[in-house]
């Protein structure tokens, strides 16, 4: 989809009761789940889909059951973080750190007292 989105990118996307020409949405094929433009069709017949860096519709043909939503958030290179949190070792430092910011907050509550 570049260079609207790119790889790394973060797309919260949200359920549409329906779908028009232009909308950048995420759909679900047998490969996995797909972002790309609607480019024309209907939600009867499926629509005409098409990734914004190719010059040609896909074979895809998504239906609005088959649609995940309608692109509603993008967040450049958050999907990148956010998927380094997902290696054990980085989200247990960052656990460990959250745990060692807490400690001096316990201690100053037990003085108090």
């Amino acid at each position: 989809m570049e260079p609207t989105l790119h790889t790394g990118d973060l797309v919260v996307t949200k359920r549409q009761s329906n779908y028009a020409v232009g909308d950048i949405t995420a759909f679900e094929t047998d490969e996995g789940t797909v972002i790309h433009r609607i480019i024309g069709g209907t939600s009867e017949a499926g629509y005409v889909v098409q990734g914004d860096n190719k010059d040609y519709p896909d074979t895809w043909r998504p239906k609005p059951e088959n649609i995940l939503g309608k692109r509603w958030l993008h967040l450049p290179k958050v999907g990148t973080w956010a998927g380094t949190l997902k290696q054990p070792i980085v989200f247990g430092l960052l656990i460990g750190m959250l745990a060692a910011a807490a400690i001096p907050l316990q201690s100053k509550t037990h003085r108090r007292r």
